[in-house]
């Protein structure tokens, strides 16, 4: 890629191996590193631009880099998927002068650059937290207790008793759901993990066996909230294959304040030897992209 290898080096500059409380510099401030028209523009101009910009682009593309490199193999079924990428992108674009252009005009060496550090780099970065709850998934299911759950959420106490009534009278749980009129909650059957349910209403799921139902009051922040709770299946093997997504896709981490990307991400970083050389550079990140401080 033309246009990125300059900002790709100043990058590795400011990631040596170093303390974070100093100031990095270039040799070749002088020497002109592109010309538009009459004008030329230098290694140190665009330094500076990026250094007094915050610019941490360049920087964390190359730790993505690495942490890929890390954390997702490249794999037969991997490449499977960036070969069909590929082939919907030719047909997209199409073949001959329209593929050359559209390689040079995105700054691809070849087709096998735009293959390998386009196509199949992206699909490998978007599995990085699934690799992560992969590695570490019987401890998860410790922790996050995945199960699955019917819950019917109704805000008012008349309506609650109601339907807790024609539930105690025999009424089928899903001839219920009616009842649910709490926005942001989904009755259909659902993997819950731990963190999203209070520790009462939790304890009481412990308690129940598959196919019962219990009946819970819960505070809310704005209001009662009454629940009707089904517990499915308390067995993670059962929906093992749905778990991971799951727990990728949840913000819960029991109080923590990353999010499981940002946890994922940061323990590969742990593995990633390098260390911010730029004092600026660090406190930008420190601020905006904290995960890769590793602080």
């Amino acid at each position: 890629m033309k246009k990125i290898i300059p900002l790709l080096t100043i990058s590795g500059l400011l990631i040596l191996s170093g303390c974070s409380n100093g100031n990095t510099s270039i040799d070749n401030k002088k020497d002109v590193l592109l010309t538009v028209g009459d004008e030329e523009i230098t290694h140190g101009e665009v330094f500076d631009v990026l250094k007094m910009n915050g610019n941490v682009d360049p920087i964390i593309a190359a730790l993505n880099k690495q942490v890929v490199e890390i954390a997702v193999p490249v794999t037969k079924e991997l490449e499977k998927q960036a070969d069909k990428a590929l082939a919907e992108a030719k047909e997209t674009v199409g073949d001959g002068d329209a593929w050359t252009t559209f390689l040079s005009d995105g700054g691809f060496k070849d087709e096998v650059d735009f293959y390998e550090n386009e196509i199949l780099f992206k699909i490998r970065e978007g599995l990085i937290t699934t690799s992560y709850i992969n590695e570490n998934l019987e401890d998860m299911l410790v922790e996050y207790t995945p199960t699955q759950l019917q819950i019917i959420a109704i805000d008012n106490e008349e309506s609650a008793t109601e339907a807790f009534n024609k539930l105690e009278e025999g009424t089928d749980f899903d001839d219920l759901k009616s009842y649910d009129n709490v926005e942001t909650n989904d009755p259909s059957t659902r993997i819950v993990l731990q963190p999203e349910l209070s520790k009462a209403t939790w304890d009481a799921i412990d308690k129940t066996e598959n196919g019962e139902t219990i009946s819970i009051v819960g505070n809310d922040a704005t209001l009662e909230t009454y629940y009707l709770v089904k517990v499915i299946e308390k067995d993670s093997s059962v929906f093992e294959s749905e778990v991971v997504s799951v727990i990728a896709e949840s913000t819960a981490t029991n109080g923590e304040a990353l999010t499981m990307a940002q946890e994922a991400l940061h323990r590969y970083l742990t593995l990633v030897d390098y260390k911010i050389h730029d004092a600026s550079i660090y406190s930008f990140l420190l601020g905006t992209n904290p995960a890769y401080t590793r602080d």
